[in-house]
C-alpha cells in the first residue's frame, strides 16, 4: 500500500512503505523511498540517516537502492567504483555519516563527491 497526500494542485506526493516491511525481513538499511510525480517528470526520492560509519551498512544500502550504484572499476577499499546518481533520483542524507565506523572517512567522501556532482539533487541535512 501507499499513501498520497496532495502539496500543491500540480504535484502529488506518494510515500511508498511496502518496500520498508522487505528490507528490514532482509536487515537492509531502512529508506524512505517516495516517488514525486509532476506533470512532465517523476523523480525517486530516497532518504538514508544514522550510517554511522559502518560501512557495510552504506554498501548494503547502495545494493538495494533504486537510485544509487557503483559505475567504473572497483576501487578497492573505496568501493566498487565510482557511486552514481541515477537521472530520475534524488538522496536525501538526514545525518550521522561517521562515529568510530570503519567507514568513516569513505562514507564521507563519498556523500560530499555525490553533492559535489548532483548539487540540486543530493541533499545532506
Amino acid at each position: 500500500d501507499s499513501s498520497m497526500y496532495i502539496v500543491d494542485p500540480n504535484l502529488r506526493f506518494c510515500v511508498a512503505d511496502d518496500k520498508k516491511q522487505f528490507r528490514a525481513e532482509q536487515g537492509i538499511p531502512d529508506s524512505r523511498v517516495s516517488t514525486l510525480q509532476g506533470e512532465e517528470d517523476q523523480h525517486t526520492i530516497e532518504y538514508l540517516t544514522d550510517v554511522e560509519g559502518n560501512w557495510e551498512y552504506m554498501v548494503k544500502f547502495v545494493a538495494y537502492s533504486e537510485i544509487l550504484y557503483w559505475a567504473g572499476e572497483t576501487r578497492g577499499v573505496w568501493g566498487q567504483g565510482e557511486l552514481r546518481l541515477r537521472d530520475h533520483g534524488i538522496l536525501v542524507f538526514g545525518g550521522d555519516a561517521p562515529d568510530k565506523g570503519t567507514g568513516d572517512i569513505r562514507i564521507v567522501k563519498i556523500l560530499v563527491d555525490l553533492k559535489r556532482r548532483y548539487p540540486d539533487r543530493v541533499h545532506i541535512i
